[in-house]
């Protein structure tokens, strides 16, 4: 896995020790711009920030844009996942999906999304 901010990486390597995989996982971090698919294929499961806690969910148009790019492009050959809680990320995707699960996560209303390649 992978993120920007430190803090993320730190907690999410401490989450795989305390639940015993975290000689199984590798968590490095890396912009979007930075990531490059480390096979021919494989899974990519996101749970993207929702815009709840900045307050503003429309700013995150241009992660989901992102995201979709990498989706259709160097990831092609991936099953892409992502929870979102809007649909207009849904739709910044720019890409075919087809809902999995509605759940809640947090008390949010969120759907399951697989990216069709």
């Amino acid at each position: 896995g992978s993120d920007r901010v430190p803090g993320a990486i730190r907690m999410s390597i401490a989450n795989a020790d305390r639940a015993g995989v975290g000689g199984m996982v590798r968590f490095e971090q890396k912009t979007l711009e930075d990531i490059e698919p480390p096979m021919e294929f494989g899974a990519w499961c996101s749970n993207a920030p929702y815009g709840r806690r900045v307050g503003n969910s429309d700013a995150l148009t241009g992660l989901f844009v992102q995201i979709g790019k990498l989706a259709r492009g160097p990831f092609s050959e991936w099953r892409v996942a992502l929870l979102l809680a809007e649909q207009s990320h849904v739709k910044a995707l720019q890409s075919a999906t087809t809902e999995i699960l509605k759940t809640r996560v947090g008390g949010i209303q969120v759907g399951l999304y697989g990216i069709e390649g």
